[in-house]
C-alpha cells in the first residue's frame, strides 16, 4: 500500500483496487501477515484455511464476534506473538434501503 511520512516528492506506487458486493448474512475480513504467519509449536503457520474455517461456522451472528472468535482461536494455536495481529472484519446485516 501506500507509504506514510514520507515526503511529498516521494511518489508511492500505483495500488491495485477491487470491488466486491456483500449479500445479506455476507461477512468479509481483513487481515495482516501476523495472523496468517501466526505459527504453532511445530511451526505450522496458522495460514487462510484456518482463518476462513474459523469464520465460516454458523454460530458467528456478528462482526463484532467473528473477530472476537478469530483472534481466540488464533491465540490459542500460536500464544507467543511474533508480530503484530490485526483484523477487520465487516457482516452485511440488512438489505439496502
Amino acid at each position: 500500500g501506500p507509504w506514510v511520512g514520507l515526503s511529498p516528492s516521494v511518489e508511492p506506487p500505483p495500488i491495485e483496487e477491487y470491488e466486491f458486493t456483500l449479500g445479506l448474512g455476507d461477512l468479509v475480513c481483513f487481515v495482516t501477515d501476523g495472523i496468517l504467519e501466526a505459527k504453532d509449536a511445530s511451526e505450522v503457520l496458522f495460514g487462510e484455511e484456518r482463518v476462513m474455517a474459523t469464520l465460516a461456522t454458523p454460530e458467528v451472528p456478528s462482526a463484532s464476534q467473528a473477530l472476537a472468535t478469530l483472534f481466540e482461536t488464533v491465540q490459542s494455536y500460536s500464544p507467543e506473538p511474533a508480530d503484530d495481529r490485526t483484523a477487520v472484519v465487516l457482516r452485511r446485516k440488512h438489505a439496502p434501503s
